[in-house]
């Protein structure tokens, strides 16, 4: 049974909200100026109505075992399907001679896909929340702290979204539709889930391969500050009828840089000296629909330094360990 790390439910989604968003973005656990008992909080920005969709870069590296084939993903108007994001997050962070753990509960969020129309190939998908909860499965949450968390997150339970994909698989376009009046924590949320939406479409290669092909998606993006790299190289381990099967080993970094990182007092700033998670994950996708299904673990350190005027800069190490299961809901 984990060990409990905080004292209330509040502060577990704050937990849930800031530890999720520091696996996606790079960094982000920044409280009070030394860690302690309790769970690390972030300022969050107010809800909007558009996400920035990096570009991503497809490299094959090798085109695999004839007979060699282009995959390309068909749409049908109307197609739906349902997929449950499963998220399981660790977190180990450690300043001077003190060190916490944030042990985090999984949250298991629920979504409806639907194409609502095909143009030249590309889709356009509609996205509705339909559940989100807390999976108390080997924690120590009460019975209390369980349902004020599943309070919570249930301000998630009707967003909707809208986005179009590509055949090859690119995500050309995301937009959630938010309420004026949404919390914040609960819009960081949304962010992040759209980060680990992009594990249900892999970017395919545009020449045709065959079984052993393997492919480099490169992605650079703004997120929590900073450009943050990540390239994933995919291995193509079997070809069925209108299936296919692969594995993904995944690494992101961050260049040493200056960040700007919301919630730091005034006259303190933060400077990345650096970050690296890399993983593996597997996966299989269904090319005449949006249905899919991925399994990812990520893992690594990242070392910031907050420097205040007239004080000694202060070193901040986060480990962390990620798990994301994207499968049928």
């Amino acid at each position: 049974m984990r060990p409990r790390p905080v004292p209330s439910a509040t502060r577990r989604l704050g937990a849930v909200v800031a530890a999720v968003a520091l696996a996606t973005a790079g960094c982000g656990l920044f409280g009070d100026d030394e860690p302690s008992g309790s769970a690390p909080t972030t300022s969050t920005t107010a809800p909007v109505t558009s996400t920035t969709v990096p570009e991503t870069m497809v490299e094959v590296l090798d085109t695999g075992t004839p007979p060699l084939a282009p995959l390309r993903l068909s749409f049908r108007e109307g197609d739906t399907t349902t997929l449950s994001l499963t998220i399981d997050l660790d977190v180990t962070q450690t300043s001077g001679s003190a060190r916490q753990e944030l042990v985090t509960p999984t949250v298991r969020e629920v979504a409806t896909l639907t194409v609502d129309g095909v143009d030249d190939g590309e889709a356009m998908v509609s996205l509705a929340f339909t559940e989100a909860n807390v999976v108390r499965t080997d924690t120590d949450l009460t019975d209390q702290e369980a349902a004020e968390l599943d309070a919570a997150l249930a301000a998630l339970v009707g967003i909707r979204a809208s986005g179009r994909v590509t055949e090859l698989g690119e995500v050309s376009s995301f937009r959630y539709d938010l309420p004026d009046d949404l919390d914040p924590a609960v819009a960081t949320t949304l962010e992040r889930t759209r980060d680990q939406l992009d594990a249900a479409v892999v970017p395919l290669p545009g020449e045709p391969v065959g079984v052993g092909a393997r492919w480099r998606a490169t992605t650079t993006s703004r997120v929590g500050g900073f450009p943050l790299r990540q390239e994933t190289t995919y291995e193509l381990t079997e070809v069925g009828d209108g299936t296919i099967a692969y594995t993904a080993e995944v690494r992101q970094s961050a260049e040493d840089q200056d960040v700007a990182l919301d919630g730091l007092p005034q006259g303190t700033t933060a400077h990345l000296v650096s970050s690296r998670v890399e993983g593996s994950a597997t996966g299989t996708m269904d090319l005449g629909s949006v249905a899919a299904e991925a399994r990812s673990s990520l893992a690594g350190t990242q070392v910031i330094d907050i420097r205040q005027r007239g004080a000694a800069d202060r070193r901040l190490t986060q480990e962390l360990a990620l798990s994301v299961v994207v499968e049928p809901g």
